[in-house]
């Protein structure tokens, strides 16, 4: 009997011992976020590549926290750049597919105030192109023409209309145009 009515060395030793297998089981078990206080991990405790894709949620990562540079155009998704996202006046006639396309037209005698359609090769012309057109190479234009792209109907093939406004038939013509 412990002096002055206190525990018995035995009984703290046995409390002191069921103490320490608490905290021992408390230690193996995972930490959860409920047992973490706010603010407790910081980056600098962090494994390298502990935070991956999956554990991000949608939207948590800001432009600020972006590296310059690190968005490159394979990491953009197909239509995710909008025309309000292009700086004025940077695309050029370079960076639009096709715009190297040639072809050769042909156009017959069009009578006086007649149209008419007619198809041109161009290689490389694709089916919802839009079709802008010049002649090149020191080839001038009809006179008395008025020709316009009109559509791409089939892979290769470009339909124009030409028009002669005039009062005469016109002469006939080919001259090699650029797309």
């Amino acid at each position: 009997m412990p002096a002055f009515g206190g525990p018995s060395a035995l009984s703290v030793a046995k409390k002191a011992q069921k103490t320490a297998k608490k905290a021992l089981t408390a230690s193996k078990k995972k930490v959860g976020s409920k047992r973490l206080a706010r603010g407790a991990v910081t980056s600098s405790k962090l494994a390298k590549r502990a935070v991956t894709n999956s554990k991000l949620s949608d939207g948590s990562v800001s432009t600020a926290k972006l590296v310059d540079g690190s968005v490159t155009a394979a990491k953009l998704a197909d239509a995710s750049v909008g025309t309000a996202k292009i700086i004025d006046e940077s695309v050029t006639a370079q960076d639009l597919a096709g715009t190297d396309a040639t072809g050769t037209m042909t156009i017959g005698v069009i009578a006086a105030s007649i149209c008419t359609t007619f198809p041109v090769s161009v290689p490389g012309a694709a089916v919802g192109d839009v079709v802008l057109s010049s002649f090149v190479g020191g080839t001038p234009s009809p006179q008395g023409l008025v020709i316009q792209p009109l559509n791409v109907p089939s892979p290769g093939s470009v339909n124009y209309r030409a028009c002669n406004p005039t009062n005469t038939s016109s002469t006939a013509v080919t001259g090699s145009g650029s797309g």
